[in-house]
C-alpha cells in the first residue's frame, strides 16, 4: 500500500483468476480423481506468473512435466 507502483488493490489479481473460474463453473470443476490430482486452479495460477513474466508458457510447461513425468 506504500510502495511507489504497487496498486493499492488487488483488481488485477482478480481479474487474472476470472477465466479459471468461469471454465469452473461451466465444466462443474474437477469431480474426478484425475482432475483433482491435476489440481486445475495451480496450474492455471503458474501459467499466469510465467506470462506475466514474459516467460514461455509452453516451453516451460513442458519442461515441467518433462520432469514430473521422470
Amino acid at each position: 500500500m506504500y510502495r511507489a507502483g504497487v496498486k493499492s488493490d488487488n483488481n488485477a489479481a482478480e481479474r487474472s483468476l476470472r477465466p479459471s473460474v468461469v471454465m469452473r463453473k461451466i465444466t462443474g470443476g474437477n469431480r474426478s480423481a484425475k482432475g483433482a490430482r491435476n489440481h486445475h486452479e495451480v496450474i492455471m495460477s503458474v501459467m499466469g506468473t510465467w506470462q506475466k513474466q514474459g516467460m514461455d508458457v509452453l516451453s516451460h510447461g513442458e519442461e515441467y512435466m518433462r520432469n514430473r513425468v521422470r
